[in-house]
């Protein structure tokens, strides 16, 4: 997939897929993140009480204790790409689709652009509720990823 970055300069860059941030890659790159929100947002991780998730406080720090996945908070996705022979660097600002993103480490891009709201998982009581692979974000993530980047690839 073509790609600009910024100044601009289009390069080629191998997408793999799209996924929310995990609390120790959010932590590491928080000073890069441009903050254009005023909502709490949902991490990968499991929170560190049984059955919640991790999430974002508005103030922009981690809340690793979890919140339960049947809130509703925003949705943030970040791209995978394949970083070999890529020269972009943590910080660099990349356009994809006509969508903003920042370079937040190699092989992770972060969208400026919260995608939506909902739960981590509807039913807070399955057993499996704060697993990022069977959650209810996961699949709204992989539906945007599908419509919005691969679908809208030029």
């Amino acid at each position: 997939m073509r790609v600009t970055e910024f100044l601009p300069q289009e390069t080629e860059l191998k997408l793999l897929g799209a996924r929310l941030l995990t609390a120790a890659e959010y932590e590491a790159c928080r000073k890069l993140i441009p903050i254009s929100f005023d909502v709490s947002l949902w991490l990968k991780d499991a929170g560190e009480r049984k059955g919640e998730a991790a999430y974002v406080y508005t103030n922009n720090t981690a809340n690793l204790s979890g919140m339960n996945t049947d809130y509703s908070l925003g949705i943030r996705p970040a791209l995978e790409y394949d970083p070999e022979g890529s020269a972009l660097k943590d910080g660099y600002r990349v356009e994809i689709n006509g969508k903003m993103f920042t370079v937040v480490k190699q092989g992770v891009l972060l969208s400026d652009e919260i995608i939506g709201w909902g739960p981590y998982r509807i039913d807070k009581f399955a057993s499996d509720c704060s697993d990022y692979e069977a959650s209810d974000i996961k699949k709204t993530i992989d539906e945007w990823f599908l419509k919005e980047i691969a679908g809208g690839a030029s």
